[in-house]
C-alpha cells in the first residue's frame, strides 16, 4: 500500500490538467503530509493557503478543530491523525466556486484511486462539497450530518471501497452550521457512533 500511495501522490503533484482554466495553478508543498494510517478516511473540499504554505492537510484553526473531534472518536489526544488519512475533492487550491465542478470532475480519479488503495473502515466527508460527490444514499446534506450508513450492506447499492461513511459539518470556524441550536450535541452523538464503531471493528 505504501508504495502504491507513494506512486499515487506523485501522480497527484505533476498534475496539470486544469492549468488550461486555473490560473496561476497553485499546488501543496510535494510530500504533503495526509496522515499516519487508514482506518479514518477524511475527505475536505480542497486545499487552502494553509495547506499550500504548509504542506500539512487541515492546517490552522480547522485542523484544530478536525483533530479534536479526531479525540472524541478515539484517535489518541497526544497524535489524533493516526490511523487516520487526510484529503480532499481537489487536489489543489480553488481560485473560484465556478471552477469547482470541472476541478472535481478532472480529480475524481484520484480520489478513487485513493479509496481503493487505502480501502478505510471509515469515510468521513466534511462539508456540503465533499458529500455530494461521496454520499451514498438519497437525502440532503443537513439531514444527513452525522449519520453512520453502511452502503455495503445495501443490497442496491454498488460496492465501495469502504465498509462506512459519515457526515460531518466543515469545521471552519465561519461555518454557522455550528450555531444552530441542538448541532453540537448532534455531533458529539455522531463521535460517539463513530468511536463505537471503529471500536467494535478492532
Amino acid at each position: 500500500m505504501v508504495e502504491a500511495l507513494r506512486e499515487l501522490h506523485s501522480q497527484i503533484d505533476s498534475c496539470t490538467i486544469c492549468s488550461n482554466f486555473v490560473i496561476p495553478l497553485r499546488k501543496p508543498q510535494s510530500n504533503m503530509t495526509r496522515g499516519e494510517g487508514s482506518d479514518i478516511f477524511v475527505v475536505g473540499q480542497a486545499p487552502g493557503k494553509t495547506e499550500v504554505s504548509t504542506a500539512r492537510a487541515f492546517s490552522g484553526s480547522s485542523g484544530t478543530r478536525l483533530d479534536n473531534w479526531l479525540i472524541a472518536c478515539g484517535r489518541p489526544a497526544e497524535n489524533p491523525r493516526l490511523g487516520v488519512y487526510l484529503t480532499s475533492v481537489l487536489k489543489c487550491p480553488i481560485n473560484m466556486p465556478s471552477q469547482f465542478k470541472q476541478m472535481a470532475r478532472n480529480c475524481r480519479h484520484f480520489l478513487d484511486s485513493q479509496l481503493d488503495i487505502i480501502r478505510p473502515k471509515i469515510v468521513v466527508t466534511l462539508g456540503s462539497e465533499s458529500f455530494e460527490y461521496l454520499k451514498t444514499t438519497q437525502g440532503d446534506y443537513d439531514s444527513l450530518i452525522g449519520q453512520i450508513f453502511y452502503p455495503n450492506e445495501n443490497p442496491l447499492s454498488p460496492p465501495q471501497p469502504f465498509s462506512a461513511i459519515v457526515h460531518w459539518p466543515h469545521p471552519s470556524g465561519l461555518n454557522r452550521w455550528h450555531n444552530g441550536v441542538g448541532n453540537d450535541a448532534r455531533l458529539e452523538e455522531s463521535f460517539r457512533k463513530v468511536k463505537a464503531y471503529l471500536e467494535a471493528d478492532q
